[in-house]
């Protein structure tokens, strides 16, 4: 994650995710989720505020929760936060036991990604 440089005034979520993100680059996954929470709760529509939020929910064994997000992160449709989305959905899924749900997100992230394009179909390979 790199920090955008922003110009003017954040409103409160952005200001919440800023705090949270501190966190996520220190490792602090746990720490982060409160003020991601809560900057969800102010801008729910914000797919990098519901993306970063989804991978500190999986780092910390909230996989149901994860899940959630990551889900609302792909319903609020194109972002750069997409694909990932759908990728770490899938492993999210497999870590569940869903290999059906899982394979329908690599899926997507073949015919559609590019970045993880690669991994996804080694990922499909093992699965068989």
């Amino acid at each position: 994650y790199i920090r955008p440089a922003l110009r003017g005034a954040e409103d409160d979520a952005a200001e919440r995710f800023q705090i949270g993100m501190k966190c996520y680059v220190e490792g602090r996954y746990g720490e982060a989720i409160p003020d991601l929470r809560t900057a969800a709760e102010l801008n729910p529509n914000r797919a990098g505020i519901r993306f970063f939020l989804g991978i500190c929910l999986l780092l910390t064994e909230k996989t149901n929760e994860g899940i959630g997000e990551l889900r609302k992160t792909i319903s609020l449709g194109d972002s750069p936060y997409l694909e990932e989305a759908h990728f770490y959905l899938a492993k999210a899924l497999l870590r569940k036991g869903d290999v059906g749900g899982a394979k329908g997100e690599l899926n997507w992230v073949l015919e559609k990604g590019s970045n993880l394009k690669e991994e996804a179909a080694r990922i499909l390979a093992q699965l068989g």
